[in-house]
């Protein structure tokens, strides 16, 4: 009797949860040809304008930026650019996701760490995270552990703040009705709060995935480095000094190539866990 009890509410979830999972995959598949296609026609109508009417010698077609992004890549710089870049975005990513979601969920449910926390991120939410940039440089320099942080302290605060909210608005009845059930207090978290509170973690982790690639780029443009080791942000920087305007270009269209496909990943990534998810309660 409690073990039906405690599954007839989590069946209904599932069940809408499923219905929600169709529902995006339905309109993914349709939407993502629509997308594609305002980006091709985007791209055609630039290059058009440019090799009729013309443009000024710092505002590249969409064939120069590709030709030249092949030339980076086939001399080895700009991977070795990208790969500099995709290394301080992880690292401070993870850092500062992982953390923040951690936190969040644990704060959304203990009450007492929740008021403890909020008196900290409401100081430090509002102040703009690339001024911690100079401030952190005094200590270690303008150097990879000094961009890390604030990439991770950006991160940070859409993951904490998403995995908070989510905890916190979880569906209480459903809570009582497990407790009622039998069920302890690891188990009601593992397998009411949590899946509960999933969708909207995801989309602040989302949200940190963005700001990412954000700070990584304004990281790299202030007090960047040499050589490859600047990065892609440092790249564009010293090439708007130097003139090199098909680099700067080449460099521009790698963050948004590679900001794309992450994105793209991490969504396919979600449609499959969420999927694993419904599969995996529909057993139990």
């Amino acid at each position: 009797m409690t073990g039906t009890a405690l599954h007839q509410p989590q069946a209904v979830e599932h069940r809408q949860a499923r219905q929600g999972v169709a529902a995006s995959e339905w309109m993914l598949e349709r939407r993502w040809p629509v997308a594609l296609a305002g980006a091709v026609t985007l791209l055609a109508l630039w290059q058009l304008y440019g090799s009729t009417v013309g443009l000024p010698e710092y505002i590249l077609t969409p064939v120069e930026i590709a030709r030249s992004a092949a030339e980076l890549t086939a001399s080895g710089r700009l991977v070795e650019l990208a790969s500099a870049s995709l290394r301080r975005l992880v690292f401070g990513f993870t850092i500062g996701t992982a953390t923040g979601v951690l936190l969040g969920l644990l704060s959304g449910v203990s009450r007492k760490l929740g008021d403890l926390l909020d008196g900290p991120v409401s100081l430090t939410y509002p102040i703009p995270k690339i001024t911690f940039l100079p401030i952190i440089a005094i200590w270690l320099g303008f150097s990879d552990p000094a961009r890390i942080i604030v990439i991770a302290a950006a991160c940070f605060f859409p993951a904490y703040l998403n995995a908070h909210a989510a905890t916190r608005s979880v569906d209480q009845s459903l809570v009582w009705v497990a407790m009622n059930a039998g069920a302890g207090k690891l188990r009601t978290l593992m397998q009411v709060v949590l899946p509960a509170a999933l969708p909207r973690t995801v989309a602040g982790i989302r949200q940190a995935l963005a700001l990412a690639f954000i700070f990584m780029f304004a990281t790299e443009a202030i007090g960047s480095g040499t050589g490859t080791d600047a990065g892609l942000g440092g790249e564009m920087f010293a090439a708007r000094t130097t003139g090199e305007y098909e680099v700067l270009w080449a460099a521009l269209a790698t963050v948004a190539l590679l900001g794309g496909t992450v994105d793209a990943t991490f969504r396919w990534l979600v449609g499959k866990l969420m999927i694993g998810q419904e599969l995996e309660a529909g057993r139990g």
